[in-house]
């Protein structure tokens, strides 16, 4: 298990405990974004109109495919790209050759996050790789706590991701986003689980 730590002070010392006192609550991880430039001739599976994650179903909501990468966003009945409370996404990147490979130029893009503790868990470490994390927007005005997977698929050429987000009302309290927090960490491990028995077939 790889483990990174980073606190960013901020100027607000209670925000500053609460950041903190997450990493005691929980064990979070990282976060995602980058350029894409490998590109793959392989077959593509039939994405999933949609998934069920938590005991919660989750309907294929948007969609987007450019410089060989599709990214598949989910949200529950009610919810959308700008109102989503819990999100459920596949995505898929051609041309690598293990899962790995994609994490590494992840953690290159890691400008946005407040404070970051990275974890691999699955496999060894190279085909199958879940990282556990939380971010917060430039004011502070929420928490998101991600679960994103990582699996090669050697057949196909590509990585797939799966990532299950959830996030805190806008301008909580301290005391609600501790709250939220701890709620977050009593579930993580299940997550961690659930998100490592998904395929890229599974649907409803």
């Amino acid at each position: 298990m790889n483990l990174i730590l980073r606190i960013k002070t901020h100027k607000d010392a209670d925000v500053k405990q609460f950041i903190i006192l997450i990493y005691f609550i929980l064990y979070s991880s990282q976060i995602l974004a980058l350029d894409i430039d490998h590109e793959s001739n392989a077959p593509k599976p039939n994405i999933p109109s949609a998934y069920t994650f938590d005991g919660e179903s989750y309907s294929l909501t948007w969609s987007d495919k450019k410089d060989g990468s599709e990214t598949h966003e989910y949200f529950r009945k009610g919810e959308n790209t700008k109102n989503w409370s819990k999100l459920f996404a596949v995505r898929r990147y051609e041309g690598y050759d293990s899962a790995v490979e994609l994490l590494t130029p992840y953690l290159k893009k890691i400008n946005p996050v407040k404070s970051i503790l990275v974890a691999n868990n699955y496999d060894d470490g190279t085909n199958d790789v879940t990282a556990f994390f939380h971010v917060f927007p430039d004011d502070l005005s929420y928490v998101e706590y991600n679960v994103h997977r990582f699996v090669y698929d050697e057949k196909a050429g590509a990585v797939y991701t799966f990532q299950f987000a959830t996030r805190s009302a806008k301008h909580s309290s301290i005391a609600e986003l501790q709250e939220f927090s701890k709620n977050v960490g009593n579930v993580r491990d299940k997550w961690l689980r659930d998100i490592s028995k998904l395929t890229i077939k599974q649907g409803n």
